[in-house]
C-alpha cells in the first residue's frame, strides 16, 4: 500500500510510534511533578488523544479552546468532548514537554541532535 492510499491515522503513525508517545508521556509527567507539583500519570494513549483534538482545533478554530467543551449549540465539538474531559486536556497541555533542559544539552552545550534522539531521525 503506498503513502497516499493509506488512512490518516496510518500516516501519522509513520511519524510518531507508540514508542515516541511512551516518551512523551512520561517526559510529560516528569515535567508536571518537577515543575508543576502534580502527578498527573499521562498515558501514551492520552497523549494521542491530545494530538487529535490538537490537530481538530488547529482546524476547527474558535476564540476559546474551553468552548469546543460548551454546552452551546454553535461551538461545541462532540467529537472532542467525547474524546476526552475538557479540564483533563487543559492539565495534559499545561503538562506537556518533550524534555528537560539537561536532556536537550551536552556538557552544558544545546545538543543539535537532541531531537533526533526522541523521534529515532
Amino acid at each position: 500500500m503506498t503513502n497516499k492510499n493509506k488512512a490518516p491515522k496510518d500516516l501519522f503513525q509513520l511519524f510518531i510510534n507508540d514508542d515516541i508517545l511512551e516518551k512523551l508521556a512520561s517526559s510529560s509527567n516528569q515535567y508536571a511533578l518537577a515543575s508543576l507539583g502534580l502527578s498527573p500519570n499521562i498515558s501514551a494513549q492520552e497523549i494521542k488523544v491530545f494530538f487529535a483534538i490538537l490537530l481538530l482545533t488547529g482546524y476547527h478554530t474558535t476564540t476559546n479552546i474551553r468552548h469546543f467543551w460548551s454546552t452551546s449549540e454553535d461551538t461545541t465539538n462532540i467529537l472532542i468532548k467525547a474524546a476526552m474531559p475538557r479540564d483533563r486536556f487543559l492539565l495534559i497541555k499545561r503538562s506537556f514537554h518533550i524534555g528537560t533542559d539537561q536532556d536537550m544539552e551536552k556538557d552544558g552545550i544545546p545538543d543539535r541532535y537532541f531531537f533526533c534522539q526522541i523521534f529515532s531521525c
